[in-house]
């Protein structure tokens, strides 16, 4: 069983014990599927190696650390590459991707994390702060770790993007420096979660679980009138229809207040389970 603590795994846990219970443990039952998101994500990357002429990419997949280890330490060594593309490392059972590894020369270097967003968003200080993790203890003098994405004022002159021009940059390496006793505390609470024998318990929203490749099997025993799929279902009104021991819509109370979209899908319901009744009586 495969229990490193990849970065992916990192975030995962961050977000969702029990995911990273189940990406651990349990890989198969999750559905995964290439988003388009991650399509352009992935042609955002491409193009942001663009502005670095002398790197080179890793040719090792994600499936061989190993090798891409031994591959981003060969170019390491070599002075004339000035940036690596998905550099590999390993440390402390985490094993890390970094988007763009970044020479900076007197042996300093920076870590460079592509996103395909036009705005920072909190799980990328997240994403960078555990490279920042396990290059430290391998010794790499690290003097920068910004976050290279999306420019918002951008505008395309013609057929091609002008990558030089295509994104902003965030500097990190100051505030994960000073939050790195935090880091070590989510690493040792994060392993925990990875060793212990039994799946934790979560209860699956579609607003927290959006997009989980475990959604199907977390919620395999759920009625197909969920309350769950009451649209803007608000956490107040969640933990009140879970204080009623309530699953099904057609069994909310006629007295419980809903939104005017949430009330017309709950007289549908109603409707049909009736119908349903009425139909099975007349047989």
């Amino acid at each position: 069983m495969d229990i490193n603590l990849t970065k992916s795994r990192y975030l995962t846990g961050l977000h969702c014990s029990k995911k990273l219970w189940l990406s651990t443990h349990r890989y198969e039952l999750g559905k995964y599927v290439n988003s388009f998101a991650a399509t352009i994500g992935n042609e955002v990357g491409v193009g942001a190696t663009t502005n670095y002429p002398n790197g080179k990419m890793i040719r090792a997949s994600y499936k061989e650390h190993e090798a891409a280890v031994k591959e981003t330490l060969e170019l390491i060594n070599d002075d004339e590459t000035k940036a690596i593309f998905e550099a590999a490392f390993e440390h402390d059972g985490i094993q890390i991707r970094v988007d763009i590894f970044e020479r900076l020369g007197d042996n300093k270097w920076g870590i460079r994390e592509v996103k395909s967003s036009k705005s920072v968003q909190d799980h990328f200080y997240n994403d960078i702060s555990i490279q920042y993790y396990a290059l430290v203890g391998l010794g790499y003098d690290i003097a920068s770790a910004k976050l290279i994405h999306t420019n918002s004022n951008y505008i395309l002159q013609g057929e091609e993007i002008d990558w030089s021009n295509f994104f902003s940059t965030v500097e990190y390496l100051p505030g994960i420096k000073e939050n790195l006793p935090e880091i070590k505390n989510e690493l040792l609470r994060l392993r925990e979660i990875q060793h212990d024998t039994k799946e934790p318990f979560i209860y699956p929203s579609k607003g927290f679980c959006k997009g989980c490749e475990f959604w199907n099997y977390c919620t395999k025993e759920k009625p197909s009138d969920w309350v769950e799929h009451l649209p803007r279902l608000s956490p107040k009104k969640r933990n009140e229809l879970k204080e009623l021991k309530i699953k099904n819509i057609a069994k909310i109370p006629k007295g419980f207040s809903l939104t005017t979209t949430r009330a017309r899908l709950l007289m549908q319901r109603r409707r049909e389970r009736y119908s349903a009744m009425i139909v099975f009586l007349q047989k």
